[in-house]
């Protein structure tokens, strides 16, 4: 044999190296609207929530057959909420404290609840038996505030309107809740003076 033969080194034969394959056009297509639509629909949320409202307020009124005293004896203490407020005819068991004055400026009421969530209302102002003003604190849930306008009605009757407002701020979020909020707040308003009225309007028991 050929010393040129002896010395060849034999090597074992590899497969050919493949050239990775590009994504397929299609697929980069997809891709690329896919992040279009993204990308656009966040501009829309951001650009949508400037739009709406920052402060949102929604009212509801009720005529009781009481005179406006008796009407807001039943609004300045925190503690007579109990007999028509709506949360409590929701949840029995609504873990409270009271604290401040009795009634009027600085009556306090804090809560803590499962269902109905955590927060605290303050009397800030009161001038019977005409306006009541109070703020609401939902912890996480952000602030809001109530007010109550008396008027007579006639014949010993009195006009309630019920006011609940918040404002949302630069809380994009929150923003778009408020356009669920006229239902939600307005059912409670609606509980909440129809069971005044019942209140006040039930006959009294004779001794």
């Amino acid at each position: 044999m050929p010393d040129s033969l002896a010395r060849e080194t034999i090597r074992p034969s590899l497969p050919p190296v493949m050239p990775e394959k590009e994504a397929r056009p299609g697929v980069r297509r997809a891709l690329r609207v896919l992040f279009w639509i993204i990308a656009g629909a966040m501009v829309l949320f951001v650009f949508g929530a400037f739009l709406l409202p920052q402060r949102v307020s929604v009212s509801r009124s009720v005529v009781i057959q009481a005179p406006p005293g008796a009407v807001f004896a039943q609004l300045e203490s925190l503690k007579k909420w109990e007999a028509w407020g709506p949360w409590f005819q929701r949840e029995k068991f609504l873990e409270k404290e009271y604290s401040g004055p009795e009634s009027g400026p600085g009556a306090m009421l804090a809560w803590r609840s499962k269902e109905e969530g955590d927060g605290k209302v303050k009397i800030v102002s009161a001038q019977p038996p005409g306006t009541l003003r109070a703020a609401v604190d939902f912890g996480d849930g952000g602030e809001a505030e109530l007010s109550f306008d008396l008027s007579g009605a006639g014949a010993g009757a009195t006009e309630v309107t019920w006011t609940f407002a918040t404002d949302f701020g630069q809380n994009m979020a929150r923003r778009y809740f408020g356009l669920l909020l006229p239902r939600m707040a307005g059912r409670d308003l609606d509980e909440g003076l129809a069971n005044l009225k019942q209140l006040l309007e039930k006959p009294a028991v004779a001794p």
